[in-house]
C-alpha cells in the first residue's frame, strides 16, 4: 500500500508540472504553443509569424503585401509584417493566406500543414492563431480575414 501511495504522489507531482502555465519555451501548461508577443516590440499594426508549413501571404484590401519563401523543414519562423503603411482609416481588411506543399501544388503528398501568427493593430494583440493538421491538403489549406474597424479606431473616428 505504501508503494502505491508513493507512486500515486509521484505521478501527481509529475502530471501538476509547471503550475505557472507557461515557462520559457512558449509552450502552456498542457504543452500547448502560445504567442511570442511577449518577447517582442508590439507597437503599431502588424502581422508576426512564429510558423509557416509551407508558404504564407498578407493581403490588405486584396493587394498583396507580404509572400514568405516556401519553407520546406524548420517551419519556426520569426518573420514580422509591418502594416503601418497600408493601414490608415481602418476600413481595410487584412487577409491571411497559407499554402501547404511546393508550387504549382499538382502531384504530391503533403500530409500536414501548420501555422501561427499574432495579429497587432495599434499595439495590442486582437488574434493569436495556431493551427496544424494533418489532412493531405494541397494549396490554399487556411485562409482568415479581419475587418480592422471593428478590433480597433474608435479614437480616430
Amino acid at each position: 500500500m505504501k508503494y502505491l501511495t508513493f507512486l500515486s504522489l509521484a505521478f501527481l507531482v509529475v502530471a501538476c508540472g509547471n503550475s505557472t502555465g507557461n515557462d520559457n519555451n512558449n509552450k502552456d501548461i498542457l504543452g500547448l504553443e502560445t504567442s511570442k508577443v511577449a518577447e517582442t516590440d508590439i507597437t503599431g499594426s502588424s502581422v508576426l509569424f512564429s510558423r509557416i508549413n509551407n508558404k504564407a501571404k498578407v493581403f490588405v484590401d486584396d493587394s498583396l503585401i507580404y509572400e514568405s519563401k516556401t519553407i520546406l523543414s524548420g517551419y519556426d519562423v520569426d518573420e514580422k509584417v509591418n502594416l503601418d503603411p497600408f493601414v490608415s482609416n481602418g476600413a481595410e481588411v487584412i487577409r491571411i493566406e497559407l499554402f501547404n506543399g511546393v508550387e504549382p501544388y499538382d502531384d504530391q503528398i503533403d500530409q500536414k500543414w501548420e501555422i501561427m501568427y499574432d495579429l497587432i493593430l495599434e499595439g495590442e494583440v486582437v488574434d493569436f492563431v495556431n493551427e496544424s493538421i494533418y489532412e493531405n491538403k494541397i494549396g490554399r489549406t487556411y485562409e482568415a480575414s479581419y475587418k480592422i474597424e471593428e478590433w480597433v479606431f474608435d479614437s480616430k473616428k
